[in-house]
Parts: C-alpha cells; structure tokens; sequence
C-alpha cells in the first residue's frame, strides 16, 4: 500500500477504462509516495488533459518538465495551452519539445496551430504546417495507408488552404474506417478551416453522437465558430 508503482498500475487502468477520476486519484497518491518521478506528473497532467482541465494539467506538465525535461511532455504542455487560448505560451512549449528531438509530424502540426491562431505568426504557420507534412509523406513511405498519417495530412492541407489535396488526404483516411470517431473529429476541423460549416457542423455532429471527448471538442479552437449552431449544442447537451 506504499509503494507507488502500486497506485500508478492501478491509475493507469482506470485511465484505460476512462475511469478519470479515479486515475487522478491514483496518481496522487503514487506522488505522495514517489514526489520526484516526474512520470507521475506527467501521467496525472494527461488525465486532466482529458478531463479538460487545462490549469491543472499545465501545473502539473511544467512539474514534470522541472523535474526531467521531455519532448512529449513539452508537446502536452503546448498542446494544453493551446486548448486554453495561450497561444504565446503553446508556441514556445512546442519548439522546446522539438529542441529536445521531437521531429514528429504531430508536433509541427500543433506549433502550426498555435501560430496560426495566435494571429501574429502567418509565415511561421504555413511553415510549420509544410514541415509536418514533409515529416509524414516520408513516414507514409513505409505504410502509405496509415489512418493517422492521412488525417494529418489533410488537416495541414487544409490549414494551408489548400482544398482538393486536403479532402482527398480525407477519403483516404476514411476509407478504411468510416465510423471512426476521432476522424470524424478532424473532419468536422478540416471543412472549419476550409471555410464549410455545413459539412463542418455535420461531421461534428457525428463525432459527438459516436462519443467523442466533449472536453476535446470544447477545447478545440477550429471548432469556436459552430458549437453555438442549435444542433451542435443540442447534442453537445446530450
């Protein structure tokens, strides 16, 4: 009972079975017991990340990162200050995990974002978005049919406006797994910033209704424009 890999197993699966409350609990008390396992912060931060708990999670992502610096954990803290509005604050999160060695297409992705939504950092975004892209066609070298690796492509296409390149990279991706609901999810961001909140609103719509993470959807800034639309609350509200 005090030993914390006990309570950190236990906070794990909890987090498996979207138990998350429970998980938090766990954690905290596998950090009573080990206070300077920064894994633990980490851990306990992406359960409020879950949660849609962006202070707590950013308090507990910078402990981590006090304690042992990491690139994932800097891109969970860009990524929660993203979802908080603190655009500033994700851009230098973002280009500390990449300092460390993260070159993933996600990363470049997300630092793409927080420029572009930042409103001061237009060149640096579309940057960021063909770097992401450059890092995911020479992954799709190996597995050109990777559902993950489709989505982020289409996602940056879009953020760069570029619209056949962007749906087509969606076909793909939907090809395989048409009711998956995380790509439902980043469809409905596709057309939000292809500028078509119909399809927009439907595709979030479905998202919603398969059970995605309404914590991800309100945090999400692609999405601010359609979740006072009257079907979206009502299903948001369900």
């Amino acid at each position: 009972p005090h030993y914390w890999a006990g309570y950190d197993w236990l906070g794990s699966f909890y987090a498996r079975q979207a138990r998350y409350e429970e998980a938090a609990a766990q954690f905290k008390l596998a950090i009573d017991q080990s206070p300077g396992n920064s894994a633990l912060y980490s851990s306990l931060g992406g359960i409020y990340i879950l949660e849609g708990k962006n202070d707590d999670a950013v308090a507990m992502l910078k402990k981590a990162v006090e304690l042992q610096p990491s690139p994932d954990d800097y891109q969970n803290l860009g990524q929660t200050y993203l979802h908080a509005r603190n655009f500033e604050e994700a851009i230098k999160a973002f280009k500390q995990a990449i300092v460390l060695g993260d070159q993933e297409y996600e990363i470049f992705s997300g630092l793409g974002d927080a420029y572009f939504w930042s409103h001061t950092h237009n060149d640096e975004a579309a940057a960021a978005y063909r770097q992401s892209n450059q890092v995911a066609i020479q992954q799709q070298r190996v597995d050109a049919r990777d559902q993950g690796l489709n989505i982020i492509l289409a996602y940056n296409h879009a953020a760069l406006g570029e619209e056949a390149q962007a749906l087509e990279y969606l076909k793909r991706a939907q090809k395989d797994n048409p009711r998956d609901r995380e790509t439902m999810f980043f469809a409905a961001r596709i057309y939000a910033r292809l500028n078509h909140p119909t399809e927009a609103a439907d595709w979030l719509r479905q998202a919603i209704e398969n059970g995605y993470s309404k914590a991800d959807i309100q945090s999400c800034p692609d999405l601010d424009g359609l979740l006072s639309q009257p079907a979206i609350r009502k299903a948001m509200a369900n």
